[in-house]
C-alpha cells in the first residue's frame, strides 16, 4: 500500500478541520471566523461546550459589532467556559454553560467548587442557574452564594432551588432589599410569607466566601 507523504497527511488534516468547522460562520468576516474557529478547535480540545462560542460571535455578528469587539466578547466566553469546567472539575455541557454563566454574573469559581463537593453526584445546572438569576436581580454575589451553598447542604431537589428564586424575586418586587431577602428565605420562612419588617432592616448572612467582580 502506498504511504501519504507528509504534504499530503497535512492536507487531509486541514481538510478535516475545515469540515468540522461550523458552517454558520461563513457569515463572519474572514478574520473573526479564523480566530472563532482556531477558539473552537481549543475548545474541543479541552472538552469545553462549543455552542456557546458560536452563539456569541454569531450574536456579534448580528449587532454589527467591530471585528475586534467580536473577537474579544468570544473569547472571554471561551475563558469562562474553561474557567468554569475547571471549578466543576468535569461536567455535562449544561453544567458548563450553566457555571460559565454564574462566574460571568459574578459567582466566584470557589462558590461553584464548594456547591460540587456538597452535591458531587447530582447535577448542578439548575442551582448555578438559580444563582446567576439571582445575582442578575441585585443580589450580592457573596449573599446569592450562601443562600445556594445553604439550600445545596440540604436534600434539595431542583424544584426547590427554582423556588427559592421565585421567593426571592417577588420578595424584591415587594420592596425587600435584594440584599436582605436571599437570608430570610434559607431561614426557613415558609413559601409564599411575607418577609418580616424586621429583617428587611437586618443585615445580609453571609459565608464568608469570596466573589470575583461582575465580568463584562
Amino acid at each position: 500500500m502506498k504511504r501519504l507523504g507528509p504534504a499530503v497527511l497535512m492536507l487531509a488534516v486541514l481538510a478535516g478541520r475545515s469540515e468540522a468547522q461550523d458552517t454558520r460562520l461563513a457569515r463572519l468576516d474572514s478574520k473573526v471566523q479564523a480566530r472563532v474557529g482556531a477558539l473552537l478547535d481549543s475548545a474541543r480540545t479541552l472538552g469545553i461546550p462549543t455552542e456557546p462560542v458560536v452563539d456569541k460571535a454569531l450574536e456579534g455578528a448580528a449587532k454589527r459589532a467591530p471585528n475586534e469587539r467580536i473577537i474579544n466578547v468570544v473569547r472571554s466566553r471561551f475563558n469562562e467556559l474553561v474557567a468554569a469546567r475547571a471549578a466543576l472539575g468535569g461536567g455535562a455541557d449544561p453544567e458548563i454553560i450553566a457555571a460559565a454563566d454564574a462566574l460571568h454574573a459574578g459567582a466566584s469559581a470557589q462558590v461553584i467548587t464548594a456547591l460540587r463537593a456538597q452535591r458531587p453526584n447530582v447535577a448542578l445546572t439548575i442551582p448555578l442557574a438559580v444563582l446567576a438569576d439571582l445575582i442578575a436581580r441585585g443580589v450580592p454575589p457573596d449573599t446569592a452564594s450562601t443562600a445556594v451553598l445553604a439550600l445545596a447542604k440540604q436534600p434539595s431537589t431542583d424544584a426547590q432551588f427554582a423556588a427559592l428564586r421565585d421567593e426571592v424575586e417577588r420578595d424584591i418586587a415587594k420592596g425587600v432589599p435584594p440584599a436582605i431577602a436571599p437570608s430570610a428565605r434559607t431561614r426557613g420562612l415558609p413559601p409564599g410569607a411575607r418577609v418580616p419588617a424586621a429583617a428587611t432592616t437586618a443585615g445580609p448572612a453571609t459565608g464568608g466566601l469570596e466573589s470575583g467582580p461582575r465580568k463584562p
